[in-house]
C-alpha cells in the first residue's frame, strides 16, 4: 500500500503547483489587436506568440519587448508584464512556410503558434520562388 500511495502524493503534489512565470526578450514582429497578442522573435530566431491585454498599445511593430510569461496550453504565452523599449531595424525568424505568394512578394509563415506575412522586395525574391509549403526556414527581416 506504501509503495503506491507515495508516488500517488507526489504526483498530486508536482501537479497543484502553480504554472511560473519565466522572463523572456525580444523584438515585435508582428501584432494582431483582434486576438490581443503580439509575434516576438528572440535573438536566436524563436518566435512566441505573446497574449497581452492591455499592454497592446505600448508595443509597436519593431520594438524591443522585454515580458513575464507563462505558458498555456495551446502553446502560446500569457504575459504577466510587458515592457517595450526602443526600436530595432532587423530580426531573424524561424518557420514554416505555409504559402509563397511570388506574385505579390510576400511569404506567409507559421510560428510560435501565429501565421503572419513576411515581404520581399522584386530584387531579392528571385532566389526564394522555389519555397514550397511546410518547409522549414531561417528569414532574415528588416524592419520598416
Amino acid at each position: 500500500m506504501k509503495r503506491i500511495l507515495l508516488p500517488a502524493l507526489a504526483l498530486a503534489a508536482v501537479l497543484a503547483l502553480p504554472a511560473t512565470a519565466s522572463a523572456f526578450r525580444g523584438v515585435a514582429v508582428a501584432k494582431n489587436p483582434a486576438r490581443h497578442t503580439v509575434v516576438v522573435a528572440s535573438k536566436g530566431g524563436l518566435v512566441r506568440t505573446v497574449r497581452a491585454p492591455g499592454h497592446l498599445a505600448a508595443v509597436r511593430v519593431g520594438s524591443r519587448v522585454s515580458y513575464t510569461a507563462r505558458r498555456l496550453a495551446d502553446g502560446t504565452f500569457r504575459a504577466g508584464t510587458l515592457h517595450a523599449s526602443g526600436r530595432v531595424s532587423r530580426a531573424v525568424l524561424r518557420g514554416v512556410i505555409v504559402r509563397n505568394q511570388a506574385r505579390l512578394h510576400r511569404l506567409l509563415l507559421s510560428a510560435g503558434g501565429s501565421v503572419f506575412s513576411v515581404r520581399a522586395p522584386a530584387r531579392g525574391f528571385a532566389s526564394h520562388r522555389d519555397h514550397r509549403p511546410g518547409e522549414k526556414v531561417e528569414v532574415r527581416v528588416r524592419i520598416e
